[in-house]
């Protein structure tokens, strides 16, 4: 599952299930270069995740978040530095 790679690509412990993912949290993230699968919802949550790690975090075709959500880097960049 796209989702579990990237999110493991940043630290995280992911584990798939038969319907969706298992997340353990009490690990920092750290910046990756992620792929999007050309996959609005992964480039968003890619996106979210990248506010908290450390170090940079790319995103490769980011634009597709414009599917469902055409403003959302905008949004995104308005919660504050960093962003």
């Amino acid at each position: 599952m796209a989702s579990r790679v990237e999110l493991s690509r940043s630290g995280a412990q992911v584990e798939e299930l038969d319907d969706g993912l298992r997340i353990t949290g009490g690990r920092a993230l750290q910046g990756a270069t992620h792929r999007t699968y050309a996959d609005h919802r992964i480039a968003m949550t890619m996106g979210i995740a990248g506010l908290v790690a450390t170090g940079e975090t790319t995103i490769q075709s980011a634009q597709t978040a414009s599917v469902s959500y055409p403003t959302f880097w905008d949004d995104l960049g308005s919660l504050g530095e960093g962003a």
